[in-house]
């Protein structure tokens, strides 16, 4: 049996606006295409979701990546990398400059993600990160 109609939902996400806008286009035209081969109809309500993190102002990076390197030592400070996360911080970051960065949480054992009841996080992030902006903020006033 072939159902009268069929719903599909799902997320899509990229590294740069430039795939973004892309993967909307070619997913119109490939779900058009497939209804003209089979004789269906299609209605395609895409919504743009979050625009992708991008820490693309490398001062910004830079002074996060010293600060971090004295807050935490170099050997647990990296350089960032890219995930498929999806973040609001996003739109800030396409009105001012700025740097998304992970400290890192994670309590010893079982893995308790983010977004589920068992969520929980080893409080002395709070004191990591908050250091690290106080940090942020001598480099700038010391360095001006």
């Amino acid at each position: 049996m072939i159902a009268d109609h069929v719903k599909i939902s799902g997320t899509a996400r990229s590294f740069t606006p430039a795939t973004r806008n892309l993967i909307k286009c070619r997913m119109g035209e490939i779900c058009c295409g497939v209804a003209a081969t089979y004789g269906g109809k299609i209605d395609l309500n895409y919504k743009q979701g979050y625009p992708p993190t991008i820490n693309s102002h490398p001062v910004c990076v830079q002074k996060v990546h010293e600060a971090g390197s004295n807050i935490v030592g170099t050997s647990r400070n990296a350089m960032p990398q890219k995930t498929m996360g999806a973040e609001d911080f996003s739109y800030f970051m396409l009105e001012r400059p700025g740097c998304f960065i992970f400290v890192g949480c994670a309590l010893p054992g079982e893995l308790r993600p983010h977004h589920k009841s068992v969520f929980d996080f080893d409080e002395n992030a709070l004191m990591i990160s908050s250091s690290l902006f106080i940090q942020i903020i001598r480099n700038i006033l010391l360095n001006n």
